[in-house]
């Protein structure tokens, strides 16, 4: 199981760079099939085929191995129950206004990456998953890059 972080190239991926002072803008969970789960503006939370499903062509996806003991089993098995729920507008807005969102069973990317490793019992970030931004997910001392994917949608 992999944390992928994207590099966005879209005018909304760049408002989520620029605002967060990151170069990434989006993040996803490989499972071990080679499918990913990620939450996604307009489709919700949603399992694809690849990295680059839908992505806009150039883009770029840093690859991370999680280090540390999780339950590989625990973290697919939530990712894949929460497929089909919606996304977290309110909670993205958030990280314009600086405000607190309320809790909810709705998804923004990193919150959902972060809470599906809470699951298998491993916090990769300390603090509440509607917190993190696709930045701070990359500033987990329990991420190691391992490589760069660069491909079209």
């Amino acid at each position: 199981m992999q944390v992928l972080l994207y590099q966005g190239l879209s005018f909304v991926s760049r408002l989520i760079k620029g605002q967060t002072r990151s170069i990434y803008s989006h993040a996803a969970i490989r499972l071990l099939d080679g499918t990913v789960v990620e939450a996604w503006a307009g489709a919700g939370v949603r399992r694809i085929p690849n990295a680059f499903f839908g992505h806009k062509d150039g883009t770029l996806v840093d690859v991370f191995h999680v280090e540390g003991d999780y339950d590989a089993d625990k973290v697919e098995a939530f990712l894949l129950s929460q497929v089909g729920q919606d996304y977290d507008y309110w909670s993205v807005a958030r990280f314009l206004t600086r405000r607190r969102s309320p809790a909810n069973d709705k998804w923004f990317c990193s919150e959902l990456a972060v809470e599906a490793f809470r699951q298998g019992g491993l916090s990769l970030l300390n603090g509440p998953p509607s917190m993190h931004s696709p930045r701070d997910v990359a500033l987990s001392p329990l991420l190691r890059k391992i490589t760069t994917l660069g491909g079209s949608g």
